[in-house]
């Protein structure tokens, strides 16, 4: 289980990583909201469905199908945690309100 912690927490700190360096571009050059939200939006396309393939491949060293389907099952799996974790922090934030 240690290497599938360590290939997470890698590719997680990539993905922030990638976040904050939008973050700090889209300070520096102000540009307008819907714009700022597609650079976020790219960025995180990019991480997740280029670099997430890229990556499991090269860590795990399986063939293209085998890590297209582990790649499928990663993304299905960090969504629905992504959606369980806003809707339980939408509800907290309503009920303590």
């Amino acid at each position: 289980y240690l290497d599938h912690l360590v290939f997470a927490l890698h590719f997680q700190s990539a993905l922030f990583l990638a976040l904050a360096l939008d973050w700090v571009v889209i300070k520096l050059f102000t540009p307008p909201f819907l714009a700022a939200v597609l650079v976020y939006a790219l960025t995180a396309f990019v991480i997740l469905v280029v670099y997430l393939p890229w990556a499991l491949r090269r860590f795990y060293g399986q063939s293209r199908i085998w890590t297209a389907v582990k790649t499928v099952a990663v993304l299905f799996v960090y969504v629905r945690l992504l959606d369980l974790a806003v809707g339980a922090s939408t509800l907290i934030a309503i009920w303590d309100v």
